[in-house]
């Protein structure tokens, strides 16, 4: 709905007394500036009202024009005379002036019949816009009509009379002039259309390639001739033939430009046969609606008429379906009629039914008027039989003239346009009925929305008469209100939805073919075409053609972006609340968007009824109240893209300073919402610091991709600002939160982990705030630690008990004693982790400290209690392992942090593993593999899936049943080692792979598990995990036994380094079980007794 507009315009232009009667007329402001003055003479316009509409149209790129201009996809049409300087030098300047008049008012009565506007007139050139100021879904289409019937135009002037040859008195030296002709360049490109100039002089100009272009394809072009660019020629799709000129270097132009020729218009019936002439698209679904399109037809063909109406928005696949159906109906040996309608042309009375008429007649331009009317007849009187009355009425239609003096006229012609009216009207009908008579026929109607009141009347006529004719009517049209076309009996409203997901992906698997559309691309084009045909398969297209994603958004393809445009600009009043809305994103609070509006609120209520009632908007409830929605997001994208830089980053900041001071709670709860608005605006403090907040935020939540995404905003934001300090400190918070994330999600010894602590080190070092330097000493300690390079690992806990020393900080000395509780097991120094988690306790504050869980990815005092717990174990410093593994565990509960109690279910359960209690093990790890799963973090759910696979192995050797043993139970654990080596993590790898080659050994895969145990060992020397060492030893003294021809010797080795390792690090446990295993071995084999005793 556009009343507002339209009234409003009106009233600018001094002329509202003129509503009622353009509104009779179905003219609103969408059609306003493609009105000729004999189309208002034709509505009954006065001539002084003519007069200032035309006036005010002409003034109408100014009195839209935004104050800092706008981005617009825009088709320059550029036009010269050729030799003009030789012609005005030949004659006086009044003959002159009378011939450049001549040109300019033929040139504009074209161009306003095709929508376009005449920027400049350049002494003897013209410079004309299409699509600005109202954008034209075929402004392309219409700037080559325009260019082809200006060179016709001129060269039908006559020269010589205008010049006064003959008739203004003594000319000499003028010459012959009658051959006038004009050269016409077009190019189609984003130009900025704003005010230029400077003082007084100013003028309203479009500034970028494509009015470059155009000027030099117009100096290219032959006389008499069109040239148009790539751009062009792509957007007209196939209405004109073209003529490929080749690639031409063009002055001032960085790069060669292909250059085509404009031959003519293709005989082509629709605007989908045009644009389809090259390449039909795919059909995907719409099963149901053929059916029932076949179904009528099939009705219609036994005598049966039927009207059916197609309708759905623009690109939604009408004119595809009505393809698919004359596609059938031609393999059947019919035919179609087919009438176009077109914006341009809905004032013209019959206009889509005289040019079918013409196209069934092949009458082509230049063709004689006798040779015509021959053809008429030939076809009404004698194909068809037809009253002699009928064939002069489509003869007037045709506009063929008199038929001469001594023609045989069958009946007094008409006197009144209303019944010439009735009479071409009458004649039209009954050449339907007489070819649908003659054959079951197919009447096509495209785009009824356009049609003019002489077409919808003929619709209306044959709709309430085709009853018994073997005729179906077809028509297409967009979502408005429509008049009654036919009795509700033979009438079939057909809607056309959008493509279901599935189709959708069918579709871009259709389009794509051979080429390959990545899943983000994929998924951007499902998140941006909403399931409209048109919309996929061109985004799709565009992305296949090498245009690239940035940030996970691509650009509105060139061949949508007029139609979006010539959406939004029906309502040019309520261009500023839509441009804020695009601002503030595709869905959108309805209170944000009245906050940041200074109007009153009935003025804002006005213009936001309009962009609903539209369609362009939606209303919806969002969890904070009232929301509104694009229709579409690709109408968003253009909406925003019409925005000039400078002014985007007004409006991105005007979105800032309304949720800083209206909206508090909302930022507390959403902080990524400001920061985009700021980062857009260019306040980049304001962005950093609500960056980093989502992140912190999204980490809290465990949502890692989320928490990644707006960390990574963040860190684009802070390396575009000049290198200072407090840039390399808002640097370092960033890296080191990305870290933490990374952890969680990809693993603690994932290579994105180094990268970010290592740069957080690195800019640590200037840093006076210790508490900022440790955590990414931190940081690159525990990398080095999971990648399960032990060594440097305790390197970098040296360098921070050195920070914690100098810094006398409670929190780096936290943080330190937790860190070596870690190191001091997993190095095999196990008496000495009880003492650092003991320092670990005392100096923790509970529950302040568990703020510092989001930093360091876990909770610092749980570290240290189950490393503690571990070691305590295995040194049989413990007989409470239960109690306290309990407590461990409801702590890790208490938390309320999913990270922390999926390890500690996991890793904290270990304990039970060493013991061999299996049901309770099999629980915790469930307990864990859910957790992990559910929040994404991949290292600890590769652990809790190993220890399952461990589990069912122990059940199945419990049953005895050998081949269970070495099938499901050993599977899991080989792939869950996988994922874990795959997470980048070296750590606990020689305890999984222990244990992996003692399961193999006890399904009898002795050689496999020796293989395991000796990359085991291998690991163990090079990083230096030595916790496990003694058991790794005893296992493979255990296989070694195992073998058919065992070697006693070494395996008596490897139990006795065993024993000696046990002992050296005091771990109990393993050295009893080192024991038993001696004892067995020694029992199978006495001579060991005397080894160990020699």
């Amino acid at each position: 709905m556009s009343a507002s507009a339209l009234h409003q315009w009106l009233l600018d232009a001094g002329v509202p007394h003129l509503e009622a009667l353009l509104r009779a007329h179905a003219i609103d402001i969408d059609v306003l500036g493609s009105l000729s003055e004999a189309d208002l003479a034709q509505i009954g316009l006065p001539m002084g009202d003519r007069k200032r509409v035309l006036q005010a149209l002409a003034r109408r790129p100014q009195a839209v024009a935004q104050p800092d201009g706008e981005r617009r996809q825009l088709t320059i049409l550029f036009a010269d005379l050729v030799d003009a300087t030789t012609l005005c030098q030949s004659l006086p300047p009044e003959a002159w002036r009378a011939i450049v008049l001549a040109y300019q008012q033929a040139a504009v009565d074209i161009l306003q019949r095709h929508g376009g506007v005449v920027a400049q007139y350049l002494g003897d050139g013209l410079l004309v816009y299409f699509g600005y100021p109202l954008a034209q879904e075929d402004a392309a289409v219409r700037a080559v009509h325009s260019g082809l019937a200006l060179v016709q135009a001129v060269a039908a002037l006559d020269v010589a009379g205008l010049a006064g040859v003959g008739g203004m008195g003594n000319m000499g030296g003028v010459g012959d002039v009658r051959g006038l002709r004009v050269r016409v360049g077009i190019d189609t490109g984003l130009v900025v259309v704003g005010d230029v100039g400077a003082g007084s002089h100013r003028e309203h100009l479009a500034l970028g390639d494509a009015p470059h272009l155009a000027a030099r394809l117009q100096a290219l072009a032959p006389p008499g001739q069109v040239f148009i660019g790539e751009a062009t020629r792509r957007l007209s799709g196939g209405c004109f033939v073209c003529e490929d000129q080749g690639v031409h270097a063009l002055k001032g132009v960085r790069a060669p430009h292909q250059v085509w020729r404009v031959r003519g218009l293709t005989q082509t019936a629709s605007r989908f046969e045009a644009a389809t002439s090259a390449r039909l698209s795919p059909l995907v679904g719409r099963q149901q609606e053929l059916v029932l399109l076949s179904d009528r037809w099939q009705q219609a063909a036994q005598g049966r008429g039927q009207v059916v109406v197609l309708s759905g928005e623009a690109g939604i696949g009408k004119s595809r379906m009505v393809g698919e159906l004359r596609q059938r109906m031609g393999n059947a040996g019919l035919a179609a009629l087919v009438v176009q309608c077109a914006p341009q042309h809905r004032h013209a009375e019959f206009h889509p039914l005289r040019e079918g008429l013409m196209r069934r007649l092949d009458i082509r331009h230049g063709m004689s008027p006798a040779l015509q009317r021959e053809r008429l007849h030939a076809l009404v009187l004698g194909v068809h039989g037809l009253a002699p009355a009928h064939a002069r009425a489509l003869g007037e239609l045709l506009m063929l003239g008199d038929e001469g003096e001594g023609s045989d006229r069958a009946a007094p012609w008409v006197t009144t346009a209303h019944e010439r009216h009735a009479a071409i009207l009458a004649a039209l009908v009954a050449l339907t009925e007489a070819r649908a008579q003659q054959r079951p026929t197919l009447l096509l109607l495209e785009d009824l929305h356009w049609a003019d009141p002489g077409t919808l009347a003929f619709v209306q006529a044959v709709g309430h008469r085709l009853r018994d004719w073997p005729l179906l009517l077809l028509v297409t049209h967009r979502p408005q209100a429509l008049p009654v076309l036919a009795p509700a009996s033979v009438l079939t409203p057909l809607p056309v939805s959008s493509l279901s997901a599935e189709d959708t992906g069918a579709l871009l698997d259709r389009i794509a073919g051979a080429h390959t559309l990545s899943a983000a691309a994929r998924q951007h084009i499902a998140h941006k075409t909403d399931g409209v045909p048109l919309f996929v398969e061109e985004l799709a297209r565009s992305l296949i053609d090498g245009v690239a994603l940035h940030d996970g958004h691509a650009p509105v393809p060139a061949t949508l972006r007029d139609s979006l445009m010539a959406r939004l600009d029906r309502h040019p009043c309520a261009r500023e609340l839509l441009q804020r809305a695009a601002v503030l994103g595709r869905t959108l609070d309805l209170d944000v968007l009245q906050a940041m509006d200074a109007r009153p609120p009935a003025e804002f209520e006005r213009d936001l009824h309009t962009l609903l009632q539209a369609g362009v908007l939606v209303r919806g409830e969002g969890p904070r109240g009232p929301q509104l929605a694009f229709r579409h997001a690709l109408l968003q994208d253009a909406a925003r893209d019409s925005l000039v830089a400078v002014r985007r980053q007004q409006l991105h900041a005007q979105v800032v300073h309304t949720l800083q001071t209206h909206f508090l709670a909302r930022i507390d709860s959403d902080p990524a919402e400001l920061a985009h608005h700021a980062t857009q605006a260019g306040l980049s403090e304001v962005a950093v610091d609500h960056w980093r907040r989502a992140g912190e935020r999204a980490l809290a939540q465990k949502s890692l991709s989320e928490a990644v995404a707006h960390l990574d905003a963040g860190l684009a934001v802070v390396l575009a600002q000049p290198p200072s300090a407090r840039r390399d400190q808002q640097e370092m918070q960033l890296r080191g939160l990305l870290g933490t994330t990374h952890m969680l999600g990809k693993g603690w010894a994932a290579p994105e982990v180094e990268q970010a602590y290592g740069r957080a080190q690195q800019l640590a070092g200037a840093s006076d705030d210790v508490d900022d330097a440790i955590w990414p000493l931190w940081g690159n300690g525990v990398f080095q630690l999971v990648k399960g390079d032990i060594v440097q690992a305790c390197a970098i806990g040296r360098r921070m008990q050195t920070v914690a020393r100098q810094a006398h900080s409670r929190q780096a000395w936290l943080v330190h004693d937790m860190m070596q509780s870690q190191l001091t097991f997993y190095s095999g120094r196990l008496v000495e982790v009880a003492t650092h988690a003991e320092q670990v306790g005392h100096r923790y504050n509970d529950p302040q400290d568990r703020s510092l869980i989001p930093l360091y990815s876990t909770d610092l005092l749980l570290v240290a209690q189950v490393h503690a717990l571990h070691a305590d174990w295995i040194t049989g410093q413990t007989d409470d392992v239960d109690a306290r593994l309990q407590a461990v565990q409801q702590r890790a509960h208490d938390l309320n942090h999913a990270y922390s109690l999926a390890w500690a279910l996991g890793w904290g359960a270990m304990v039970r593993l060493h013991r061999g209690d299996v049901d309770a093990l099999c629980a915790s790890a469930s307990q864990s593999l859910r957790l992990a799963e559910a929040h994404g973090h991949a290292y600890v759910r590769s652990m809790a899936a190993f220890l399952l696979g461990w589990c069912a192995h122990r059940r199945a050797l419990a049953l005895g049943d050998a081949a269970l043993a070495d099938g499901h139970g050993l599977a899991a654990m080989r792939q869950g080692l996988a994922d874990f080596c795959a997470t980048g993590a070296g750590i606990a790898v020689p305890f999984f792979q222990t244990l992996l080659a003692e399961a193999l050994g006890q399904a009898g895969a002795v050689a496999e598990g020796l293989a395991w145990l000796a990359e085991a060992s291998a690991r163990v020397q090079a990083g230096g995990e030595r916790w496990y060492e003694a058991e790794l030893h005893r296992v493979r003294g255990d296989l070694l036994l195992r073998r058919p021809d065992a070697d006693v010797a070494e395996a008596a080795a490897s139990l006795h380094l065993a024993l000696t390792l046990a002992h050296e690090q005091q771990a109990v446990r393993w050295q009893q079980r080192a024991q038993v295993s001696w004892d067995a071995a020694c029992a199978r084999h006495p001579v060991l007794r005397q080894w160990r005793t020699g």
